[in-house]
């Protein structure tokens, strides 16, 4: 069997447990995981030789789902980036490959091309959020700006939403898009991958302070699946 490698954006610490019910989530896997985890806690990066390292002594041979996790991928220096495109491109048969870190934009594009996102962020997690936009997925155009509305002003007016609230909107959409694209198994499919766009363009633009009503009113007129 073999997975898509992944890239887990997060601003909390997860433990394996944790990590299992969320691959397990995605994958709708109900059996027992493999753990090998590379960390650099104690470093300030991660260099090309104890990612190579890494590589050549994991992944042995096991009769269960194996997890390769990097911890704070954002600390790997661009050669040991490099090192590992191969192997996040074509990953071994029932291994699973995870880079977890809190930007991934710090990671070369190169690298990011090769993985799925997904979030797993505290406010994220709301099951009202996920409620939400699995509404929104199902609507027309008026009913999304209804939707949208509605639960907005229930917190804040449209027209002056706090940038956070929509991030956090927005990542609950990419997590929703990613799992559907790997449930499907429709990862490089035009509609899905042209949605995971929209959205990833629409989160960039909060951070260059385009207005709030402006990227939900862009989401709902834009949204087609």
């Amino acid at each position: 069997m073999h997975f898509q490698s992944l890239i887990l954006e997060t601003n909390i610490e997860l433990n394996k447990e944790e990590i299992s019910r969320i691959l397990s989530n995605i994958y709708n896997l109900d059996i027992i995981l493999d753990f090998y985890s590379l960390d650099s806690t104690e470093q300030k990066s991660i260099g090309i030789e104890k990612t190579k390292s890494y590589i050549s002594t994991s992944f042995r041979k096991s009769e269960n789902i194996k997890v390769g996790i990097i911890y704070e991928a954002n600390k790997l220096t661009n050669e040991a980036q490099n090192a590992i495109l191969k192997l996040l491109e074509e990953p071994p048969e029932d291994t699973i490959l995870l880079l977890i870190g809190k930007n991934r934009n710090m990671l070369l594009s190169t690298v990011r091309s090769r993985c799925l996102f997904i979030s797993k962020n505290e406010l994220v997690s709301n099951t009202e959020i996920s409620g939400i936009v699995k509404e929104f997925v199902n609507s027309t155009f008026g009913q999304r700006i209804k939707i949208l509305d509605e639960y907005f002003s229930s917190k804040d007016k449209l027209d002056k939403l706090s940038t956070e609230r929509v991030e956090n909107f927005l990542i609950a959409f990419l997590d929703f898009l990613n799992i559907q694209a790997l449930n499907n198994e429709q990862i490089t499919s035009k509609p899905i991958s042209n949605m995971i766009e929209l959205v990833e363009q629409l989160y960039l633009a909060t951070r260059q302070k385009v207005g709030t009503k402006l990227i939900m009113d862009c989401l709902s007129l834009n949204f087609t699946l």
